[in-house]
């Protein structure tokens, strides 16, 4: 029998849309659930009692912290919120499809990630189709895995984990500290049982004005490159791992654009000897000059082109 699942909501700043990220939540069908609205000192007292009473009216449990953190910070400490064994992470401005935990929880008894895909939308619809059988992407090496968490992001509104996953979000990072902590620390536990799940709209991630990307998406480049090195430097100390299966994997399943990308992030900062055997491979596995030339092109003016586009947004 699945035991209940907390919901955490976290809300930073005032939201037009935390209302339906709620309803959502608190309309899981075949699931017990616990929700928090977890306030971030947001410093406006109308919108804080408005929170608290949509939290009552939902059953929510509305929980405001009186320092106000950095975006990762804050979510570092909301982890610490509930008991529940299952988490599900909800964006106050996105919403899940009221089947969307009960299918998660047929998978409970074997994994301890599960990773939905995710539909982006712009309207204020909170209506949705009726959602198709879920199944799991069979993946039939540790080394698939890791191809698979370097070529797609994740959301953390489409994703759910054990409370023993201890994801750790940098505080350095303004874009991608969720998939920092995704990627580092699924790398850095080869043994963590991981399910992508094959389903058609079971999360809605909205896109509006507001939100941190619209302000901060010139920092993704230089945010990728950080995320990839590290990645790089986890994948070094790992030796049961098979480095050219990985590369197999990473070139048969990723377009030249983004290949181009995790290859020329291997020539950054300073050289190992696992740098340029991956990158080696890679160039070899792809056979392509195109690959090769577009690789050494990123290499030598792309923090040029960030650095740019930086102090044209300042």
């Amino acid at each position: 029998m699945v035991g209940e699942i907390d919901i955490l909501i976290p809300v930073a700043r005032k939201s037009n849309f935390i209302e339906d990220a709620l309803i959502s939540a608190h309309a899981q069908q075949g699931v017990k659930v616990k929700i928090y609205i977890l306030e971030n000192n947001v410093s406006d007292i109308a919108f804080s009692n408005y929170l608290r009473n949509i939290s009552n009216k939902y059953n929510a449990e509305y929980v405001v912290f009186q320092e106000r953190l950095n975006l990762f910070e804050n979510w570092n400490r909301c982890l610490s919120i509930g008991n529940s064994e299952w988490i599900a992470f909800l964006h106050d401005d996105d919403i899940m499809a009221p089947d969307y935990l009960k299918y998660s929880s047929l998978f409970f008894y074997n994994k301890d990630i599960l990773v939905y895909p995710y539909e982006y939308f712009s309207s204020k619809s909170r209506v949705f189709s009726k959602s198709n059988q879920v199944s799991e992407i069979l993946l039939s090496s540790p080394e698939q895995l890791v191809s698979k968490v370097f070529l797609e992001n994740v959301h953390m509104s489409s994703l759910l984990f054990r409370r023993s996953v201890k994801f750790n979000f940098p505080t350095q990072l303004k874009m991608l500290g969720d998939q920092y902590a995704f990627r580092t620390y699924i790398f850095a536990n080869m043994q963590i049982r991981v399910g992508y799940l094959n389903a058609n709209n079971m999360n809605q991630i909205r896109v509006h004005q507001l939100q941190a990307t619209s302000r901060w998406g010139y920092l993704c480049a230089e945010e990728y490159l950080y995320l990839w090195q590290s990645s790089f430097a986890i994948l070094e100390k790992n030796n049961r791992l098979n480095l050219n299966k990985i590369i197999y994997f990473l070139v048969r399943d990723s377009d030249a654009n983004t290949l181009s990308k995790i290859a020329s992030s291997l020539l950054y900062f300073k050289w190992t000897c696992f740098k340029v055997t991956t990158y080696a491979l890679i160039i070899f596995e792809a056979r392509s000059l195109k690959l090769f030339f577009s690789t050494i092109f990123r290499a030598l003016f792309q923090k040029t082109v960030w650095e740019f586009k930086y102090i044209q947004k300042r």
